[in-house]
């Protein structure tokens, strides 16, 4: 227990100091740019089938086991994979290992928008260049707005 804290007090040390890399603000087309290249779209629609397969198939098995536990479904009739293969305490520790990935995913999302969304905002409050009247950063408000609850709930 003192280990693990003393590695987070480090971590958090480690990214104070070192993860600030100045750089500009970026405006709206600057983000267009970035958001246009074909890496990050590659990246960005990997991770969102990624996300949404594990949603649809965690919350699949989800199902399954509360129709096993409340015994409206007894584990050997769906199937080898559930009804043999995996206990009922070891689909419960799967789908809540499921979650915690998918979550850390959508984490990685909101923390994305939410740089993006707020250099923006930034960008017209502080600085008087209105970045408001392109529907991008409205999107990008929207979507920060989504992965934010998303992630926990």
């Amino acid at each position: 227990m003192v280990i693990g804290t003393c590695l987070i007090v480090i971590g958090a040390l480690l990214v104070g100091l070192f993860g600030v890399i100045p750089e500009p603000d970026h405006d709206i087309d600057d983000l267009i740019r970035l958001y246009k290249k074909p890496a990050f779209i590659a990246y960005f629609s990997i991770l969102e089938f990624v996300i949404l397969t594990g949603l649809l198939t965690t919350h699949y098995f989800e199902r399954l086991y509360h129709l096993m536990e409340s015994a409206t479904l007894q584990p050997n009739n769906i199937g080898k994979f559930v009804g043999k293969w995996v206990s009922m305490q070891d689909l419960k520790k799967y789908i809540g290992i499921s979650f915690g990935v998918l979550s850390g995913n959508i984490s990685s999302q909101s923390i994305l928008f939410a740089k993006s969304g707020l250099e923006l905002i930034l960008l017209t409050v502080v600085q008087h260049k209105n970045q408001l009247n392109h529907a991008l950063t409205w999107i990008l408000l929207a979507m920060m707005i989504v992965t934010a609850i998303l992630q926990v709930s």
